[in-house]
């Protein structure tokens, strides 16, 4: 059902389309609650996909872990930003920077392969944590190098 009547204005060229104040509003009431009934299922819709997509995160254990490697990743490539940055203020050689980025993923190289018997064989919890410490401390050791300013390219290396 269409409110507005058209009709040519004198005073202008062409068409100009007039409404009465209640068909308009009756009109905007209309579109607007129209507009409310989407948005509601739209809203209603997104927070059930939400829910279903972070389902896991009701369960305790895995908030801790999900929280835990949050931490960690981001220590993580803090790390890999600082060493390269380290490495550019010793070296000033681009070179170098790839270079120590690349060695940083060696140890995947090699470890990777013996990393699922190593698994299976022991605790997945201790072997977790114990790596997760020994990575804490080297990172604290270069950490502690480089506030004393006696870090070397060597070093980073190691």
């Amino acid at each position: 059902m269409n409110f507005m009547h058209k009709h040519e204005d004198a005073s202008t060229e062409g068409s100009t389309i007039h409404t009465s104040p209640s068909s308009e509003r009756a009109s905007c009431e209309a579109y607007c609650t129209n507009m409310r009934a989407m948005t509601d299922r739209s809203w209603h819709y997104l927070m059930q996909r939400t829910r279903a997509t972070f389902a896991a995160l009701s369960i305790r254990n895995y908030r801790l872990f999900f929280t835990g490697q949050l931490i960690s990743l981001s220590g993580t490539w803090m790390q890999t930003v600082g060493q390269g940055w380290l490495v550019l203020e010793l070296t000033g050689s681009g070179t170098q920077v790839g270079l120590v980025v690349a060695t940083q993923f060696l140890p995947l190289l090699f470890v990777t392969p013996v990393g699922g018997m190593i698994a299976d064989l022991f605790d997945k919890r201790r072997v977790f944590l114990l790596t997760q410490i020994g990575v804490s401390l080297l990172a604290l050791a270069l950490g502690l190098l480089v506030v004393f300013d006696v870090a070397q390219l060597w070093m980073v290396y190691i």
